[in-house]
Order: structure tokens, then C-alpha cells, then sequence
């Protein structure tokens, strides 16, 4: 199966224990990473903090990419 990208997610709108099992879930999912959009100042710096906890192929080969 090709790998898919969520390009749009609010990720930082779902509580912590939610977020953390969507991002733990996508590959099962056929998902490789997704792109959560941030609507103000503290959203960005949710989304930051997961993009750092979970980066993408091309920031060290995790398949749980959270891009922002």
C-alpha cells in the first residue's frame, strides 16, 4: 500500500492522550506523516513540540511525522 499524508489536521484541538494515539496509530493506518495546522500563537507551539517528538523521514527516518 502507498503511504498517504493527512494534509490537514488539528492535532493541537484533541486532548494530549487523543494526539498521542493518532500520531502512535498513523502508520498502522497506512498514514506516514500529516501536516497540522495551527491557528494561533499556542496551537503553533503544540504543533511544534509534537514535530519534534515525532519528525519526519527527511529529520531522522521516523515513520510518525507530524509536520507544521
Amino acid at each position: 500500500m502507498e503511504a498517504l499524508t493527512d494534509a490537514h489536521i488539528h492535532l493541537d484541538l484533541y486532548k494530549s492522550e487523543i494526539r498521542e494515539r493518532i500520531v502512535k496509530e498513523l502508520h498502522s493506518c497506512g498514514v506516514s506523516s500529516v501536516v497540522s495546522v495551527s491557528m494561533h500563537l499556542e496551537s503553533c507551539r503544540i504543533n511544534q513540540r509534537l514535530h519534534q517528538r515525532f519528525p519526519g523521514p527527511d529529520d531522522g527516518g521516523n515513520r510518525r511525522a507530524v509536520a507544521v
